[in-house]
């Protein structure tokens, strides 16, 4: 399953964050209209002021660290259409190292030094509690958190349709399948799970289907 976001609508975990500080890893598969605008994913303080974050806006991927209101951005290596599922990464190798992924292709790298304070949220389809930069027109499901910086080939390998529990498995610090149930589970821990505020459920990407011809039934 997979949830859809139409802009008064997200998921959170507000009780800790699993990782604080780079070296990390944010993925997730993502489903973009042509108005999609705002947070896919978001590691935050509870503000829009510190905070790693996976977004999207009118066709490009932006990932960033953002300490105080300054940013370390990164943008995809192209611009996307509409209508078709992708996988969306950004890795944070260190304070002043960022990439943004798309389809396992990255972008340029980020360079200007930042370090987000005070880390204790884990969020889908908003950056901070309130519903703060809220997802307009996207869907998003798999979404993976790493204490580590993955490698160029361990983002592709998610792009082609390894699990997140499949990728440096010990370093999976967070992982929500979205499969429709409220809360959603994050399965690297039975005491963290995002709540759920709105949200449409929608059938497990199709992508899925096609790129893990050999998984389980049980999987879906």
């Amino acid at each position: 399953m997979a949830r859809a976001f139409d802009g008064s609508s997200y998921l959170r975990y507000a009780s800790g964050a699993p990782v604080t500080a780079a070296p990390l890893t944010i993925a997730a598969w993502c489903l973009c209209d042509n108005g999609d605008s705002g947070s896919v994913v978001a590691l935050t303080n509870g503000t829009l002021d510190n905070e790693f974050y996976v977004d999207v806006f009118g066709g490009d991927l932006y990932v960033a660290a953002k300490q105080a209101g300054l940013k370390n951005e990164a943008s995809g290596p192209s611009s996307f259409s509409a209508s078709a599922w992708r996988h969306f990464a950004g890795v944070f190798a260190s304070t002043s190292s960022v990439y943004a992924f798309i389809n396992g292709v990255k972008g340029t790298q980020a360079t200007t030094a930042r370090t987000p304070a005070s880390i204790n949220e884990v969020t889908v389809g908003t950056a901070a509690a309130g519903g703060n930069n809220l997802s307009s027109g996207t869907a998003a499901a798999e979404v993976g958190i790493w204490n580590v910086a993955l490698s160029d080939a361990e983002v592709l390998s998610l792009a082609q349709g390894a699990f997140p529990s499949e990728v440096q498995a010990a370093s999976l610090v967070f992982y929500a399948p979205i499969r429709g149930s409220s809360p959603e589970p994050d399965q690297t821990s039975g005491a963290r799970n995002l709540t759920v505020t709105g949200t449409t459920v929608l059938e497990h990407p199709d992508i899925f289907r096609k790129l893990r011809v050999n998984a389980s039934p049980l999987r879906w």
